[in-house]
């Protein structure tokens, strides 16, 4: 998230030699840190990386389709709490990326005849993960705002955004080093910023910056 906001932050090719047992040893490709690593330089560039961003995102729907499954599996599981929540903490990562490589495709491009209804489900499932990880909380669901915040960036479905708001005033309670909702007020901001020379985003423009929940 930093990296987003901060063009000093860059990948290097010392930090992916680093990293680089770390990435062979991840099995979900989504998770990988060179690819994470590349998301900042695609909300900076789109038009320069069009077709890393639809193969990422591609394989972030893939990868979250096997997950499925497994996590559905874990939370029926009634010794499996701990390795429910890390899961949990895993599926959220992608499943935020994947809100915000969705919202970046929706800024860029006009046909958004699949992209729109997944950005729902998105959003929907983003909703559920979040509620059921209150149970985990603090620690076991610190991975929530990230995931809600990018799911508020990819909805303009106002009763949709109060239920994400709620439950991020939930788990701000719990981290207040940092304000999310400043920050995805900032990440609707940088889309807008993305979006001017495409066109609209959905078929309606972003709010801008400066704009609260309640206009």
């Amino acid at each position: 998230m930093e990296s987003i906001r901060n063009p000093k932050l860059r990948w290097t090719a010392r930090l992916e030699k680093l990293t680089e047992a770390r990435d062979n040893a991840m099995e979900i490709q989504s998770l990988k840190l060179n690819v994470m690593a590349q998301i900042p330089e695609y909300l900076r560039h789109p038009d320069h990386h069009l077709r890393a961003i639809k193969s990422t995102y591609h394989q972030m729907k893939t990868d979250l389709s096997n997950m499925r499954y497994t996590l559905a599996n874990l939370g029926r599981a009634p010794h499996a709490k701990t390795l429910h929540s890390r899961f949990q903490a895993i599926y959220s990562m992608v499943l935020a990326f994947a809100n915000l490589l969705n919202s970046l495709l929706r800024a860029i491009s006009h046909d958004h005849t699949s992209l729109l209804p997944e950005s729902v489900g998105f959003v929907e499932e983003t909703v559920t993960l979040a509620t059921d990880a209150l149970q985990y909380r603090p620690l076991g669901s610190s991975s929530m705002p990230l995931v809600l915040t990018t799911a508020w960036v990819a909805t303009k479905d106002k009763f949709c955004r109060r239920r994400i708001e709620k439950l991020l005033e939930e788990y701000q309670s719990d981290f207040t080093i940092m304000n999310w909702l400043e920050v995805a007020f900032w990440l609707e901001a940088r889309l807008v910023n993305v979006q001017s020379p495409y066109g609209r985003l959905g078929g309606g423009s972003l709010r801008s910056f400066n704009q609260t929940s309640e206009d």
